[in-house]
């Protein structure tokens, strides 16, 4: 598990990356941004969401920031402090904003 201030520039790389590699998950995090439901919170909340309940690209997401992560165990996002999730979730709206030039909203 890593802490909020171990979620650095190389990690947020990493998870550029990662999405660059997995088109299904890119095109869903697309979807979010295309309705501008995407924020650093909502975005933490659905990829929290256990893979049953979600169409099957949702788990790409989870599967690239356990990598990033070092955990493999499912379900850890859940269990983050806040804090370490909204640091999650600002990192995931500005790949997208800035990687991906999609208009992400700051809103909670």
């Amino acid at each position: 598990m890593f802490l909020a201030e171990e979620f650095s520039k190389e990690n947020i790389s990493s998870l550029i990356q990662e999405l660059q590699a997995n088109p299904a998950a890119l095109d869903l995090l697309k979807l979010f941004a295309e309705h501008q439901i995407v924020n650093k919170i909502q975005i933490c909340r659905t990829i929290s969401i256990t893979d049953a309940e979600v169409p099957t690209r949702l788990a790409h997401v989870t599967t690239a920031i356990r990598k990033i992560s070092g955990d493999e165990r499912d379900h850890w996002f859940h269990w983050l402090p806040d804090t370490t999730q909204w640091t999650i979730g600002f990192g995931l709206r500005n790949a997208l904003r800035h990687e991906f030039g999609m208009r992400v909203t700051d809103e909670y």
